[in-house]
């Protein structure tokens, strides 16, 4: 997996310290930003994501590139809808030379191990198959019904079809691959590997740490949320190093859920909420 921080807004801590201010503040905007020391930034960063108050959160937004994670992963990470993707195609992008992703509980076991890769590899042999067998059907029907001059008794070799298609029908032979593609594609596991470019506000990202960071998350995408973690931690200290799981709070939210790495090590909100109606029960 490799995991990139393409962009972000210029000077992120500014921006939103500035629209966090200006919600509580009467000055004008130039004197809003002459009085901004680093004090004053960190002051109302801390504010704003301690009371809840995270709309100025969402001036700042980060933009990343990942490659080598698979369609499961996918998957989960656009199920965080406040955000944008770009996923390379399907249907326009042959898999012929396809990356395979296997979990790590897998690689454990030897047998299995051996056996999943067999089938990723059966996988994309079929998909290869299929993809060349369409391209070739479809070549030689645009032929037939398309060029006068092309008699079907001529020979059927697939080069030799491939061949007059891409020197004199190079436009249609594209379109009629990229019809093959994507319905071969049909065959392809959800280990497949694809590439992902993405920007996510600061709001949006804060909640995709605290659901990915979780013990409780699948193994690659918590990688991923690390490393997207660990990435914005060292440039920008100040917004990030308190974010993570959402366990950092002190309690757990998966109640009987919990993971049994905190488990008896956190207490969960359910916990916290008993707790408090005992305390309100000794007082009365």
């Amino acid at each position: 997996m490799k995991v990139k921080l393409l962009t972000h807004t210029n000077n992120p801590e500014k921006v939103i310290a500035m629209a966090g201010k200006l919600c509580y503040a009467g000055c004008n905007i130039d004197e809003l930003e002459e009085n901004l020391t680093r004090e004053d930034m960190e002051k109302f960063i801390n504010m704003l994501i301690r009371i809840g108050h995270e709309s100025p959160l969402e001036h700042a937004t980060f933009t990343f590139a990942v490659e080598g994670v698979s369609r499961v992963t996918e998957q989960q990470l656009t199920r965080h809808r406040l955000a944008s993707y770009s996923i390379q195609s399907g249907r326009y992008v042959s898999r012929d030379n396809a990356e395979f992703t296997i979990p790590e509980d897998i690689k454990t076991y030897d047998y299995l191990n051996e056996e999943y890769n067999d089938f990723c590899n059966a996988a994309k042999n079929i998909y290869k198959y299929i993809s060349d067998s369409l391209l070739t059907e479809y070549c030689y029907e645009y032929l037939v019904n398309n060029i006068k001059e092309y008699s079907p008794d001529i020979q059927q070799d697939e080069t030799f079809i491939h061949s007059v298609m891409r020197t004199g029908h190079k436009k249609e032979y594209n379109l009629l691959k990229k019809k093959a593609i994507e319905n071969a594609r049909m065959m392809l596991p959800n280990s497949l590997q694809t590439k992902i470019i993405f920007t996510m506000n600061l709001r949006s990202l804060i909640n995709f740490f605290e659901h990915r960071c979780c013990f409780r998350a699948q193994d690659e995408i918590r990688e991923l949320a690390d490393e997207m973690l660990k990435i914005c931690r060292k440039e920008f200290p100040l917004l990030f190093n308190k974010l993570g799981a959402s366990c950092r709070k002190g309690y757990c939210p998966e109640g009987s859920m919990q993971c049994n790495q905190l488990k008896g090590v956190i207490p969960t909100l359910s916990d916290l909420q008993k707790s408090h109606l005992i305390l309100k029960q000794k007082e009365n």
